[in-house]
């Protein structure tokens, strides 16, 4: 005889808490991962996510007063503020070159150090220092890629894994 043995759980929590993460995560490691079809659909949002994460870095040099090491980079973040962040859906070489130099500037990392006094991505230094790969054309997030990517989910979702032939 075989006897199935099967478990149900639920996860709640508040937004950025983690859980679709741990879902994903779960996919990986006990189901089939991701298709590179799905893979490939993450890319934009992983392109939304980049711009999130400067405009929100540029924005607290203002309430922060820290100055850009370089003042030419003001110009920079005034480009990159003036991009519809929800229209983005590839990453055009000129913000590219813009962002990495905006990241390059001592004032942005001082920014970034001082993360905790504004809201800022988990995935931001991650994205900013994977930045060349993901702009390559014909970019296919990775699986990390894919974990660290961030977005409101809405709704029930339902998923089924096998961990050791115990259904969860």
């Amino acid at each position: 005889y075989y006897l199935l043995i099967c478990f149900h759980s639920m996860s709640l929590g508040t937004g950025e808490s983690g859980k679709t993460t741990f879902i994903r995560q779960m996919r990986i490691i006990h189901g089939n991962g991701f298709s590179e079809d799905e893979r490939r659909s993450f890319a934009k949002l992983i392109f939304q996510n980049i711009f999130t994460s400067i405009k929100s870095m540029t924005n607290a040099m203002v309430t922060l007063r820290i100055p850009y090491t370089n003042p030419e980079n003001e110009l920079l973040a005034k480009k990159v503020q003036e991009v519809d962040t929800l229209q983005v859906t590839q990453l055009e070489h000129c913000y590219v070159e813009a962002i990495q130099r905006l990241w390059a500037d001592h004032g942005i990392r001082q920014c970034y150090i001082r993360r905790r006094e504004y809201q800022l991505l988990d995935s931001t230094e991650y994205f900013m220092t994977n930045l060349e790969r993901i702009a390559t054309p014909g970019y296919i997030p990775t699986a990390q890629d894919v974990l660290r990517v961030r977005f409101p989910t809405t709704g029930i979702n339902d998923y089924s894994f096998t961990v050791e032939k115990i259904s969860l």
